[in-house]
């Protein structure tokens, strides 16, 4: 009788603990969601071990979402860890052994799929060591590239773009998660942009056209400027200060300086994404939410109609963000890659968003000329004001056109290796 008391009290005690635990590995489990969502694969797992250490044992669902932020990390980089590479072969061979059941025919699917790309990859110590270190030779070079074109790295994550108080296409605001990518540390200087002209031969929007679009504020309108190409500054006149931003340069010819470093150097050399400069503008991961991209005073960090004596000025004169990235605001204003579109933040997707197919003023997207559409330009310029919102402000202007304030900066993401 005795026994079969202390049984009893020892299952009176231990079904509250157990029931406890099942409730936190649930919890635990839907953090490793969330975490796997935003892209923090490395959180996802932290999570999922948990769960897995609550309960006593892994389970269907639990083996299943390890596997695949496993997977994501080892495709951003493949080659960091042989033991990590086979712990994934072996939880897929777990899955594929053990998780045959119906009802769960797309999650085998996906392992499936998952143990059958790992094939590409060394299956002995030996080969993935020689691998390895032929991809660290790479990066070498690739890091040496990023430096020589003064690269920044900003390391991705999740952060809430637009403005809810702000101007109407800059609502609502909403979750953005963005990988891992470089930025320009400067807008793309008169010398550099004069190298890509010298080794192609380019000829710029501006040339073919014979002039350049220039607003004057006092007479409210655009005139255009014949024979300003991207070799004259902001007044017309020809420049002779390699360090200023070059300007008067079309939303094409950025493309091209952008396809001339792909082809010199390899990987995705591009514009950044509306969604990527905002993101660099409020400082990443890094942000302490100044009001003026790396200060509280404006004219620590940018260039306006106020300081700028009706000019461009050469690149880097003024602070920082806290990234370590110069001029995004004022000075010129900035090509993005996205066509655009005023209710774009409506839509999303909210992730790696580019900006819509086609588009401008309306979602009616159809039978619209590419060639002669609105393209995002951020950051504001020498001639304008700047204010404590602009981080997020969106203009636009037709991707065709060159003018006397617009120029641009990169952005590179390491291609995957095979």
């Amino acid at each position: 009788m005795k026994k079969v008391i202390l049984t009893l009290i020892f299952s009176l005690t231990l079904c509250p603990l157990l029931i406890g635990q099942n409730t936190i590995a649930k919890f635990k489990y839907e953090d490793a969601e969330k975490a796997y969502l935003e892209k923090h694969y490395e959180d996802c797992i932290s999570n999922l071990n948990e769960a897995e250490e609550l309960l006593g044992q892994t389970a269907p669902k639990i083996l299943h979402l390890k596997i695949l932020a496993q997977y994501q990390l080892i495709k951003s980089n493949p080659y960091e860890s042989y033991d990590k590479l086979e712990n994934l072969r072996y939880n897929c061979a777990t899955y594929l052994a053990n998780y045959d059941i119906s009802g769960l025919e797309e999650k085998y699917r996906d392992i499936y799929n998952i143990q059958k790309s790992l094939s590409d990859y060394p299956t002995n110590k030996n080969d993935f060591t020689t691998k390895q270190n032929e991809v660290e030779e790479e990066n070498k070079k690739i890091l040496n590239i990023l430096k020589l074109e003064k690269m920044v790295p900003v390391e991705g994550g999740t952060f809430v773009m637009g403005n809810k108080k702000g101007r109407k296409n800059e609502k609502p605001e909403h979750k953005v998660t963005l990988d891992n990518f470089y930025i320009g540390k400067y807008e793309v200087t008169l010398s550099q942009f004069s190298d890509f002209v010298h080794a192609t031969g380019y000829i710029t929007t501006a040339e073919q056209l014979g002039y350049s679009e220039t607003y004057h504020s006092s007479k409210k309108k655009w005139i255009k400027k014949k024979g300003v190409t991207w070799r004259y500054d902001a007044t017309g006149k020809v420049e002779n200060l390699n360090s200023n931003p070059v300007i008067n340069v079309s939303y094409d010819d950025a493309l091209a300086y952008c396809d001339w470093l792909k082809q010199k150097y390899g990987g995705d050399w591009r514009l950044p994404t509306e969604a990527e400069w905002e993101y660099v503008a409020t400082g990443g991961k890094n942000r302490t939410k100044y009001k003026y991209c790396g200060s509280n005073d404006v004219d620590e960090v940018a260039w306006s109609i106020y300081n700028s004596e009706n000019n461009i000025h050469p690149v880097g004169q003024k602070k920082p963000n806290e990234l370590g990235v110069y001029d995004l605001l004022g000075n010129v204003y900035e090509w993005c890659f996205d066509m655009y579109f005023d209710r774009y933040y409506e839509y999303g997707p909210f992730i790696n968003p580019i900006g819509p197919k086609a588009g401008s003023g309306s979602y009616t997207m159809t039978k619209l000329n590419t060639k002669n559409i609105n393209r995002v330009l951020r950051g504001k310029s020498w001639n304008f004001t700047i204010d404590e919102n602009d981080i997020n402000f969106r203009g636009n202007f037709y991707s065709i056109n060159s003018y006397n304030f617009v120029g641009f900066r990169v952005v590179y993401k390491q291609e995957d290796h095979e």
